[in-house]
């Protein structure tokens, strides 16, 4: 072979070579991708984490809920993407409620109960752009009003100690209204001293375990109503 013909076949050798490459490359970006959605989409049902601070509590009732039903796309704000959050879900604002904080605490005390996810878009009731909360009765005890005396707030610790989460109701006299879910207390709670801030409840509002005292609108404004349910097993 003459020199020309080296050459030529020695080129021919190189494209084959680089081709080949880049045949592997691609090859190796396809599974790759094919990889990465599929871990996405398994992330999507995986547990979400509790946020808020729980290193204070005698006892914590877990909630179970998972990404799987979230439906917030604001990329702007990745908080967002939390169950435990009203705004992570693509609700209306629903009537007499704000913005899904009752829907969403139904899920997370019936999450305690069932230890799994639970969607709060099973409690929705009428169309999505005028709906309320429903309150299964076979999932929720009545409505119980209370204003903080010793002995109810006893029942709520007792109900805790049995297992059975409580869904709080707060109206107060600026027209503001909210659902939280109590769901444990504080180390030093004394059952024969009890009061609203012994109690840790889930807050939609913010998606964070925090005092019930310190929940969205609590210590806003006066009262005009508080009242529980709490969830059955």
């Amino acid at each position: 072979m003459d020199m020309l013909g080296k050459e030529i076949y020695l080129k021919r050798i190189r494209k084959k070579g680089i081709a080949a490459i880049c045949s592997m490359l691609l090859m190796l970006a396809i599974i790759i991708g094919v990889y990465s959605v599929a871990a996405r989409n398994n992330e999507v049902y995986n547990e979400a984490p509790i946020k808020g601070d729980v290193t204070n509590l005698r006892v914590l009732l877990k909630p179970y809920l998972t990404y799987e039903s979230v439906e917030c796309d604001d990329p702007k704000d990745r908080t967002l993407y939390n169950p435990y959050n009203q705004r992570s879900y693509k609700l209306p604002y629903m009537v007499g409620l704000n913005n899904g904080c009752g829907v969403v605490s139904n899920a997370i005390g019936r999450s305690i109960i069932t230890k799994k996810h639970v969607s709060p878009l099973n409690y929705l009731v009428g169309s999505r752009e005028d709906s309320i909360t429903s309150n299964p009765s076979s999932e929720l005890g009545p409505k119980v009003t209370i204003s903080g005396k010793q002995s109810e707030l006893l029942t709520i610790y007792n109900y805790i100690n049995s297992g059975n989460p409580v869904r709080i109701y707060k109206n107060d006299t600026k027209g503001n209204q909210h659902f939280v879910v109590i769901c444990g207390y504080y180390e030093g709670t004394n059952p024969d001293w009890l009061s609203f801030d012994n109690f840790a409840c889930m807050d939609p509002y913010t998606g964070t375990i925090v005092k019930l005292t310190d929940s969205w609108s609590w210590s806003d404004y006066p009262a005009k109503e508080i009242s529980y349910r709490v969830f059955k097993k």
